[in-house]
């Protein structure tokens, strides 16, 4: 049928087993078909054959039409059902399932730290692209892709080894919180310069509406 094992070492129908059944049965239906053509030319020839009757009754008798009806429903069901629903939920056998990274207690002073700085992030990514400057977008780029992963990551990674809500634990919470005000602080340097091309840029439009169209001009 297609049997296999799963990663317990028991034995399953997988829905190949399906699909190969349905097969059969059309393989059967298609050879009685053949065969029953042959047995009627023969009993065209010599109708006294015994054999020949017997055959061609056993061909076109229900028997073979039941046989192949029930092995392509069982077929169908098979293809459907057949595999094991738990099998199809279950992990290969060998392969660990990773770990979630549950959430760090960091001190308020953490917290608020973070939320500064994806308020920053979040902003200067609103900043229109043709008002960021180019060694500006250089270095947001380096602070979103590598100095707070990096700062983040080092920062779990040191607190892993201590425990949480200790002397120790705020201790870190705070080295950490005093790294990302850096970055928000630079972050917040990049955001001004991007106000200020915005400032210039309106400066000078509003220069050229003045000359174009005064207001004493009627």
């Amino acid at each position: 049928m297609d049997p296999q094992k799963n990663a317990e070492g028991d034995f399953i129908i997988t829905p190949n087993a399906g699909y190969t059944l349905i097969a059969m049965a059309f393989l059967i239906r298609s050879a009685t078909w053949m065969v029953g053509v042959v047995t009627d030319g023969a009993a065209e020839a010599d109708g006294s054959m015994p054999i020949t009757q017997a055959m061609e009754g056993l061909l076109k008798g229900p028997l073979i039409d039941i046989s192949c009806v029930l092995m392509v429903i069982g077929g169908c069901l098979i293809a459907v059902f057949a595999g094991g629903g738990s099998d199809r939920t279950r992990m290969p056998a060998g392969e660990a399932k990773t770990p979630r990274a549950l959430p760090l207690q960091m001190s308020e002073l953490a917290q608020s730290a973070e939320g500064r700085l994806n308020s920053l992030m979040a902003q200067f990514r609103s900043i229109p692209e043709d008002m960021v400057l180019a060694e500006a977008a250089v270095e947001f780029e380096r602070i979103e892709s590598s100095d707070v992963p990096d700062l983040q990551q080092a920062h779990r990674d040191s607190r892993a080894t201590v425990p949480a809500k200790s002397a120790k634990s705020d201790a870190l919470d705070a080295g950490y919180a005093d790294s990302l005000d850096r970055v928000s602080d630079a972050l917040a340097r990049l955001i001004e310069g991007c106000e200020a091309v915005g400032r210039e840029r309106l400066e000078i439009q509003s220069r050229f509406i003045k000359a174009r169209h005064p207001k004493d001009a009627f």
